[in-house]
Formats: structure tokens, C-alpha cells, sequence
């Protein structure tokens, strides 16, 4: 089965040993936006799936050394 982004952010961040707070700060989200992020939640989208933009994963990518 394949991991969505939400599984693949929290396994990145339990790497890197941080919380949804300390990736908030890194990166200038919100900590309710990152946690929504990591439950593949969108309050707001029709099917309630979060669909971050390139410059949101660019910057959590930056953030957690992710890629590089």
C-alpha cells in the first residue's frame, strides 16, 4: 500500500525528532495547518484531503533536510 504525503511528512518529522510546533516555526505554518498535513486532512477542500502547494513542500522539504 503506499504512504500518503500526511504518513511520509510524520515519519520525517519522528527522523528528524520534531513536533507539528517545531515544524510550524521552521517553516512560517501554522502548527494546526502542519498537524491537518500530517492527518491528510483539509478542512476546507471538497473531499477533505489535504492538497498542499509546491512552495508548502518545498518548504517543509527545506525544513527537514529532506531530499537533499
Amino acid at each position: 500500500m503506499k504512504k500518503t504525503f500526511g504518513q511520509h511528512l510524520a515519519q520525517w518529522m519522528a527522523d528528524a525528532g520534531i513536533n507539528n510546533r517545531e515544524l510550524a516555526r521552521r517553516t512560517g505554518l501554522s502548527a494546526n495547518y502542519v498537524g491537518n498535513l500530517v492527518r491528510d486532512y483539509s478542512p476546507s477542500a471538497k473531499d477533505g484531503k489535504a492538497q498542499p502547494s509546491v512552495e508548502v513542500v518545498d518548504s517543509i522539504a527545506r525544513a527537514l533536510g529532506v531530499g537533499q
